[in-house]
């Protein structure tokens, strides 16, 4: 008999990440075992969303021991990519999230969007100013940027 045991799967980005105006923490509890071979290791990656590049690697060999790693010195008020892979002896599992820093003030005062043209890939990113309230989807909407044939994506916290 052979037992397929799978990957771990990633975590929710609300148990995983919690952010203040200059750090972020993630909380590596937070990926699930359900019967996943455990992780051995994980490999921490992040970038600022509106700046495009090269991946910042903050380690790669977290172990789960850990039980936390804290991003320190982020921008306030900054849109941030991550890029988690957690390491098992069943292979790996690679999990992208975005996720906001507040301002000095303790709010978030943006929207970040990206654009992508399902033929030719990421075709711009752009950080807008979008009205305080619940009100964001109609805001970005109505906005004179879109373009028809491209695929937009909208990231705010809750």
């Amino acid at each position: 008999m052979i037992v397929v045991v799978p990957v771990p799967a990633p975590p929710d980005q609300s148990t995983l990440i919690k952010a203040n105006s200059s750090a972020a923490v993630l909380h590596l509890d937070a990926w699930r075992r359900d019967g996943a071979c455990p992780v051995l290791y994980f490999v921490v990656q992040y970038r600022a969303c509106e700046a495009p590049g090269d991946w910042l690697l903050h380690s790669n060999n977290v172990v789960p021991e850990q039980r936390s790693v804290a991003l320190p010195d982020l921008a306030p008020g900054t849109w941030y990519c991550l890029l988690m892979a957690a390491h098992s002896e069943a292979g790996a599992t690679d999990a992208e999230y975005v996720f906001p820093t507040l301002t000095l003030t303790g709010v978030i005062v943006a929207v970040y969007a990206c654009g992508v043209d399902v033929e030719k890939g990421p075709i711009r990113q752009q950080l807008w100013n979008a009205p305080p309230g619940d009100n964001v989807e109609s805001w970005f909407g109505a906005q004179s940027r879109m373009i028809p044939g491209h695929l937009y994506f909208v990231f705010r916290a809750l």
